[in-house]
């Protein structure tokens, strides 16, 4: 475990240590949590998404850590966040103001990631969806497996890599705009 990885849970700590890696792109970030707080060192500017404009992301977990790193992470990219611990939440948030994608786990306590893609794939169709899960008992597959049956448009096994979360906003914004992925 990394001393930057200390003070965070199980799953922020896999997800800290997995976008501590340098990606594929040869880029490395490194990311730290610290009494609730994250530090980010660079060593190249953030990724900027070609062609697309800044975009309205609801960002769905119930670890605090995740919340945090992937908050930090989208904004540095110039995009606008929206919190929420859970999918009941996160439903209020999209009644109370429109998003581009939703960014959710799937194993939450209160309305759970399945339940809220079904919800906003009724209420709001034209939402991107992007399904994250760490699996929970299971392997992470089968959960991302019914949450793409159930409408996602894409989905990511944590921990994952930046790079995988950036190409994952390229493929949903780049439909959202109406361009090939």
């Amino acid at each position: 475990m990394t001393a930057e990885a200390e003070g965070l849970s199980p799953l922020g700590r896999n997800l800290s240590e997995s976008l501590a890696r340098p990606s594929r792109t040869g880029r490395n970030r490194r990311f730290s949590a610290r009494s609730g707080m994250m530090t980010e060192w660079l060593t190249a500017p953030p990724p900027r998404l070609t062609g697309s404009t800044m975009a309205r992301i609801l960002i769905v977990d119930d670890e605090p850590d995740i919340l945090v790193i992937l908050d930090r992470m989208l904004r540095r990219m110039e995009h606008d966040t929206v919190l929420a611990a859970n999918g009941k939440e996160a439903v209020r948030r999209l009644e109370e103001s429109p998003v581009d994608v939703v960014i959710t786990d799937l194993i939450m306590p209160e309305s759970e990631g399945i339940e809220t893609i079904a919800v906003i794939r009724k209420r709001w169709p034209g939402v991107k969806i992007i399904a994250m899960s760490g699996g929970g008992r299971q392997s992470p597959v089968a959960y991302l497996a019914v949450a793409a049956t159930l409408g996602a448009d894409a989905t990511l096994a944590k921990p994952f890599e930046r790079a995988d979360l950036v190409e994952a906003l390229r493929h949903v914004l780049g439909v959202l705009k109406g361009q090939n992925p």
